[in-house]
Parts: C-alpha cells; sequence; structure tokens
C-alpha cells in the first residue's frame, strides 16, 4: 500500500499564511499609534481595561503584552501545524483560524484606537463597531478558505482486500447498509468546560464580550459534535454529526479505501481527527478500521466492527474481482 504525502501541494502557502496573518495583530496597533500617539491618552482604555479604567496599563505596557500574546499563538499554530505535517484538512483549518482570529482582533484594536484619538479617558466604542467586525471577520475567513487552496484528491485503489480480513459473500444484485453512533464524552466534557469559561468571562467583558462569543460558539460546537453516526451503503462510508442537522463529517468513496479491519480499542479516546487518522474511539469494545489510500485510517468504535468491516470488504472485493490483494 504506497502513499504519497498528499499535503505538500500548497503547504508552503497554508504555512505562510498561517503565521503571517498574526503579525497584522502587532502592525496595526504600532502604525495607529506612530499616526496619533500625541493624539491618545496617556493609558491604553481598550477593552476590559476601558471598562474598568483604574486597571488600564500604559502603551508601551498594553504592546508587549499584544507581542506575548502573538508569540504564543505563533508557537501554538507552528506546534499544531508541525504535528500535522501530511494532513491537509487539518492545515487549511489552521489557516482560517489564524486569519479570522488576526483579523478580528486587528479590526477591534483599529476601531478601540480610533475611537481614544482627542479623548482624554475611556470613551464608548460607536454602535456600528461590533456588525462591522463580525462582518470583516467572516469575509477574511471566507477568503482564508478560499487560500489554503482545495483538499487533496486521494489516489484509487484498485487492489482486492488482503487474506485474512472479514468479509460479506455479496452478489452482484446484494444490496446492504451498515450503521453504528456513539458518543464522545471527552467532547461533551470540553465543550462544558468553553462554556464555563465564557460564562465567566461574560462577568469581566460586559461591553465586547469577544471571548464570551468565542468560547461560547466552540463549547457549543464540541457538545453538537459529540454525537456521531457511522453509515456504510452504495456510496461509500459517511461520517456524520446527526445533532447539527445530519452535517457530513466525512464521505470516503471506496475507491479511496484499500480494506477494513477490526481492532481492540485504541489508546485514543475521544479521537477525531489526527495526521495519521480520524474518527471517533469510545470505550473498550472493539474499532472498525479502514485503511485510506492517502496513508491514514479512519477509525470507529462500535460492537458491531466486524459486521461493518466484512461489508466494507465485500463491497470492495465485489468492485474488484479479478485483481490480487494489497
Amino acid at each position: 500500500m504506497e502513499t504519497a504525502d498528499l499535503a505538500a501541494p500548497g503547504r508552503v502557502r497554508r504555512l505562510a499564511l498561517t503565521v503571517g496573518v498574526p503579525l497584522l495583530v502587532l502592525v496595526v496597533p504600532l502604525v495607529m499609534l506612530a499616526l496619533y500617539g500625541e493624539r491618545l491618552p496617556d493609558k491604553a482604555y481598550i477593552g476590559r481595561d476601558g471598562i474598568y479604567p483604574q486597571y488600564a496599563d500604559d502603551w508601551g505596557t498594553w504592546g508587549r503584552s499584544r507581542a506575548f500574546a502573538v508569540v504564543f499563538q505563533e508557537a501554538i499554530y507552528l506546534t499544531v501545524f508541525w504535528y500535522n505535517w501530511r494532513w491537509t484538512e487539518m492545515q487549511r483549518f489552521l489557516t482560517v483560524l489564524s486569519i479570522v482570529t488576526s483579523v478580528w482582533a486587528s479590526v477591534t484594536d483599529l476601531v478601540d484606537i480610533s475611537s481614544l484619538v482627542d479623548a482624554t479617558g475611556p470613551v464608548t466604542g460607536p454602535g456600528w463597531a461590533i456588525p462591522v467586525e463580525v462582518a470583516v471577520t467572516a469575509a477574511a475567513g471566507v477568503l482564508g478558505w478560499w487560500a489554503a487552496g482545495p483538499s487533496p484528491t486521494p489516489p484509487q485503489a484498485r487492489s482486492a482486500p488482503p487474506p485474512g480480513v472479514p468479509v460479506l459473500a455479496l452478489t452482484s444484485g446484494t444490496r446492504a447498509v451498515f450503521t453504528a453512533g456513539s458518543w464522545s464524552r471527552p467532547a461533551l466534557a470540553w465543550g462544558a468546560a468553553f462554556l464555563t469559561l465564557a460564562v465567566g468571562l461574560s462577568f469581566l467583558e460586559a461591553e465586547r464580550g469577544h471571548g464570551v462569543v468565542l468560547f461560547g460558539v466552540i463549547g457549543i460546537s464540541a457538545i453538537l459534535a459529540a454525537r456521531t453516526l457511522l453509515r456504510v451503503d452504495g456510496k461509500g462510508v459517511e461520517l456524520t454529526l446527526p445533532l447539527v442537522g445530519g452535517l457530513r463529517r466525512a464521505l470516503v468513496p471506496f475507491r479511496a479505501i484499500w480494506f477494513a479491519d477490526v481492532r481492540p480499542a485504541g489508546a485514543n479516546p475521544g479521537l477525531y481527527g489526527k495526521s495519521w487518522g480520524f474518527g471517533h474511539v469510545a470505550g473498550p469494545g472493539p474499532v472498525l478500521v479502514l485503511y485510506l489510500t492517502d496513508g491514514r485510517m479512519l477509525v470507529y468504535s462500535t460492537r458491531d466492527a466486524a459486521a461493518g468491516a466484512a461489508l466494507v470488504n465485500g463491497i470492495l472485493g465485489r468492485e474488484r474481482q479479478g485483481t490480487g490483494g494489497c
């Protein structure tokens, strides 16, 4: 089973965008301070410090805290990107996340600093600020998704499943469907943690609430994504999120599958996506494993893993009659 590095095309571009765009968070305030520094108050009444002016820092201290945040953010992005060096989808997600958060912070700083020009103390931000920030951030996210490039097309498998794996004998006219559902306790725990963080921040960010919105969305998304459904039918193997309106997480066509097998539960409960595979592993039961042509695996915990693997291999064997094993 030969596999290629499908993430190589466009990887340099995705990496450059992921680590380059956050520099806007430093450049925008520096430009604003250079242009209007003499017309700004002595303190940086921005964000929380605009609500509680007694805690406001001078502009130098505020700028250093911004720089520290950017360095910390860059370190996280680089670490996650390196860990997922061969996973295009995660790299695309990181690119969009980097662009969205950086543009959001930059536009917010631009509005906040502009509002302080010729002011002597804290001021109330303009009413149009939040709609503009949301619109610009959404547009940046769309552009970032486009700039990250398309997902690669995996090579096509042509060989039949190898000996020793479960196989369901299927005639040419036989149709069969396999379904399995599962909950992820780690996803539920992460969701609850982020919602708790959002509630805590709501007592601190009474004016703008960016952190409340961000962590609240992450928490709700994690809880909704905790329920997954796996389906095997004539179209391929589909992984969906039933609590998000049946949103499709992945549809793997049979041409992108070498074969299926069954393994004991792995050591990564709650797995949903990594460089070597994606899916969901939970509990002590068996795991259905699909070996994909892009070098990764789709894994899914279900008590009927053997039945699912047998159906996948039966379909693959029927479609690839007359070919040798992998």
